[in-house]
Formats: C-alpha cells, structure tokens, sequence
C-alpha cells in the first residue's frame, strides 16, 4: 500500500505541489498553468541546446537552435486517472510563428514515455480545431509516430531527464 493512502487530504496535497515549485525553478521560464509544457520545454532545450526564447505568449514560440528554427514545446502527464494524449491549445495555428511543434508525453513518475519533433506544416493532419476555445489541440497518438517526417526524439529526451 502506497504511504499516501495514509495521509491526510492537506499532506496529500502538498505532494504534487512540492514536485512542481521544483520543476519551475529549474526550467527557468513558462509559468504553473502546465507544468508538463515546463518540464518538456526544459528537457527539449537541454537535449538540443536550444536557446529559450521570450515567454511564448509574445513571440509564440518557446526555443531557438542554432540554425534559427523556432520550436513551440508542449507536454502532457498521463496518470492512471487521465491516459489522454491531447497537447494543450495552439492558438493560430494558420499563422504559426513556430516552425516545429516538440512535444512529450510523460508518466505519471514524470518519466519520458514518448517524443517527437513534428514540423508545422503537418500539424493540421494532427489537429482538431475548437471554436469555443479558439485554439487547435494535437493529440500524440500512434499515427503521429507513423507519419514520414515527424522524427521520434524520445531517447534523446530520456538521457536528458534528471
């Protein structure tokens, strides 16, 4: 049995939270809103030496290589409570200011599962549109895997992982 399930709801509570204060200080940039965007961006850029942009709600892109390509990054937790690979919103996408989407899907240990750099002009293949909330969201199943072009870059965010 697990040593949570003899904790109250207030220390259970500070668990996840305790985790997370910790993942946004060592990122350097984005905010509490996703955490796992902060950690995949902060994973991405120490994998590929990326350089982290402005925050991405000005220039909406988070990172910057070497040879000028602009990378947004977005990540999703899945626990046993939630399997969903959906990516959290992109907003314009028609006028993305990104070149490539690099996106992970991590457990519920924060561990790497999956990973994939996928250049913008695929996304629509990929996206679903909703006009309530005026943004596209990418789901990270298999066939983003499948797809000639998109490249699996999940062993090289597994050996960057603290």
């Amino acid at each position: 049995m697990s040593a949570s399930w003899s904790m109250s709801v207030t220390e259970t509570g500070s668990l996840p939270s305790a985790h997370d204060d910790g993942v946004a200080r060592q990122s350097g940039t984005g905010s509490l809103a996703n955490l796992a965007d902060t950690f995949a961006r902060q994973l991405f850029c120490a994998a590929f030496d990326w350089d982290v942009s402005a925050p991405p709600a000005i220039v909406g892109y988070d990172a910057i290589d070497d040879a000028g390509n602009r990378y947004r990054i977005k990540g999703r937790r899945q626990t046993p409570f939630d399997s969903s690979c959906q990516l959290s919103g992109i907003r314009n996408l028609s006028n993305a200011p990104f070149d490539y989407l690099a996106a992970a899907l991590f457990d519920a240990n924060s561990q790497v599962l999956r990973a994939a750099i996928v250049p913008t002009a695929m996304l629509p293949e990929f996206a679903v549109y909703r006009r309530t909330v005026n943004a596209h969201f990418v789901c990270l199943g298999d066939a983003v895997w499948q797809t000639a072009g998109v490249r699996d870059v999940g062993a090289e965010l597994q050996h960057a992982a603290p």
